[in-house]
């Protein structure tokens, strides 16, 4: 996880903030890392942020325990 949030960290100091939100998700859903309800808020918020679909990413809400 560590490895994903610093690769997202990078890529979002290079301005890249949809890229690297699009990285951190396929990771956290390939890995089936476990969400919150608080952290799926916050994904559809920065999904919204970076002008990106939520339909195209609602496969995140399997990740919610």
């Amino acid at each position: 996880m560590r490895e994903f949030i610093f690769s997202t960290r990078e890529l979002v100091e290079y301005n890249e903030h949809g890229v690297g939100l699009e990285n951190l998700l396929e990771n956290i859903y390939e890995i089936s890392f476990t969400i919150d309800q608080t952290g799926l808020d916050l994904a559809k918020e920065a999904i919204k942020e970076c002008g990106m679909s939520y339909q195209e990413w609602s496969v995140i809400e399997d990740l919610v325990r």
